[in-house]
């Protein structure tokens, strides 16, 4: 197992012991016993729609490499989002990249490229959602208590969620906006990697730079912001019903910034599915939007139970019904320079 693996597994059992830790146990079960559950059938339709928005998003993405359809981008986000859920290390992006080159002939590298721009899309939109929503909220004290219960900082917690999404996006704007700044990664990468691999850091870059052409157009980039709103105004809905269930009375803008904090939190290395540094998230927003320790989190297990297990099933549902095996996507993207149509 890798490093980062076993730091996943740390920070994941941390975050979980600092969220059981502080509550009443029998409390919580309490609440998750009398939660009204039939909000959860509303709350994962609407979650499906904004997943839609992704595959939407996604499609002007690829668009300069390949034109596909949305209905055939679909199941190939959602197989995406359940080999996240099951695989350590963010591993479902390898397989979104392997998925798309294997169905529509997409080099993987350049999807990759593509699917990370969402990822920095997405950290800054929700960056940005808070800092909007946080002065209309009672929650002053939200990140002192953050940074008090887990010893680090405010300074370097603000710096840790925002300077990787920020740092990102400086970089890809500056690749594939310059060829200067694109020979120079390439050449930094090249000089990096042993010597047997120069050959495929070669056409990996490739691949990455043809990737990051989207950014080159103003009108791709603004359509991935304006589609990069629908999907967290979605998940907030989400969020926004399932409270309905556990009787919060929260206003929606108070689960805009329980979207953002917790959904930033999963940036955070963990187990596969982000369990610990959700949960943990999560319950803090809400206690700083005066929710009790108890209900707070029995929400939370409660919705990232929702957010896990129907986009699970319905990726695996995806795979048998394309006769593929979940051992063969792991055992494959390991190969991200080859090129289309080659095995």
């Amino acid at each position: 197992m890798s490093r980062r693996f076993w730091l996943g597994v740390v920070v994941s059992a941390i975050f979980l012991i600092l969220f059981f830790g502080q509550i009443d146990l029998r409390q919580t079960a309490d609440a998750l016993r009398d939660a009204n559950y039939w909000w959860l059938f509303p709350a994962i339709a609407v979650y499906f729609i904004a997943v839609f928005f992704r595959a939407l998003r996604w499609h002007f993405l690829l668009a300069p490499m390949k034109s596909v359809p949305v209905s055939r981008l679909y199941p190939i986000v959602v197989v995406g989002y359940m080999a996240n859920n099951l695989l350590p290390i963010r591993l479902g992006e390898l397989v979104r990249a392997f998925f798309i080159w294997r169905k529509e002939g997409v080099n993987k590298s350049s999807a990759l490229v593509t699917i990370l721009i969402e990822r920095v899309f997405d950290g800054v939109f929700l960056l940005f959602m808070a800092l909007v929503i946080w002065p209309f909220l009672p929650v002053a004290d939200l990140l002192k208590d953050f940074s008090d219960n887990i010893n680090v900082p405010q300074g370097l917690v603000i710096f840790l969620a925002s300077a990787p999404f920020i740092l990102a996006l400086m970089v890809f704007f500056a690749v594939a906006l310059s060829a200067r700044a694109g020979r120079l990664v390439t050449r930094i990468t090249l000089r990096l990697a042993p010597g047997r691999f120069k050959v495929q850091a070669s056409s990996l870059m490739g691949g990455l730079i043809a990737g990051l052409s989207v950014l080159r157009s103003p009108r791709r980039v603004l359509i991935t912001v304006l589609l990069t709103a629908p999907v967290w105004l979605g998940e907030a809905t989400m969020y926004y019903l399932i409270s309905l269930g556990f009787r919060l009375e929260l206003p929606f803008h108070g689960l805009l910034l329980t979207t953002s904090t917790s959904n930033l939190a999963t940036s955070l290395p963990s187990t596969a599915g982000a369990v610990g540094p959700f949960e943990y998230a999560t319950r803090l927003t809400l206690e700083a939007l005066n929710v009790a320790g108890e209900q707070a989190a029995a929400y939370a297990l409660a919705l990232h139970v929702a957010l896990l297990v129907p986009v699970t099933l319905l990726g695996l549902l995806f795979l048998w019904l394309q006769n593929i095996s979940l051992r063969e996507i792991i055992k494959r993207p390991g190969s991200p320079t080859e090129e289309n149509g080659t095995a």
